[in-house]
């Protein structure tokens, strides 16, 4: 009985645990498989910054439908605002129209939608501001179907995630 007991209390109890980077808590969305880590980067000594990009277990960086990255720097953020959260899309994706909709908004944070419209890429993301710098945690699906599948579960993923203080 104790055998069979421990792996389950184990698994129930790592789904409930939380995922951290710098001072970004947060959960991975509960999609249908696990996420591994695809890389790992980490700023220098001036510039603090860590970034996570997990994909699902069953992919490998050269075949990947979809990504959830957590980014931490001491950076300062610009303002929450359309125009701001689309700069670094216009940068990763040239020449193309990028679709920004905020979808909810405080006065730290932003969630926000966005969309290339030449090629299919859509993703959700999630912005925060602070005295530390900005935090961001972030998804993109590079498939319709997986995009609208896997949309609310991501929602709720970036609406649980918080900074949290490290003292």
């Amino acid at each position: 009985m104790r055998r069979f007991l421990m792996p389950v209390i184990s698994l129930f109890a790592s789904s409930l645990m939380a995922e951290q980077v710098g001072n970004m808590e947060y959960k991975l969305p509960e999609i249908q498989e696990n996420w591994k880590i695809a890389n790992e980067f980490h700023g220098n000594a001036k510039r603090k910054s860590s970034t996570v990009i997990y994909i699902p277990e069953s992919d490998t960086s050269e075949n990947m439908q979809e990504f959830f990255a957590v980014h931490v720097s001491n950076l300062p953020s610009e303002n929450l605002d359309e125009e701001s959260l689309k700069k670094p899309f216009d940068v990763l994706f040239p020449g193309q129209e990028i679709e920004m909709t905020i979808l909810e908004k405080d006065a730290s944070s932003a969630m926000y939608a966005w969309a290339a419209k030449e090629e299919f890429f859509k993703g959700l993301g999630r912005v925060f501001t602070n005295e530390n710098g900005t935090s961001m945690i972030s998804w993109q699906a590079e498939n319709a179907d997986i995009f609208e599948a896997h949309r609310e579960v991501v929602v709720k993923a970036l609406k649980e995630a918080k900074i949290v203080n490290n003292k």
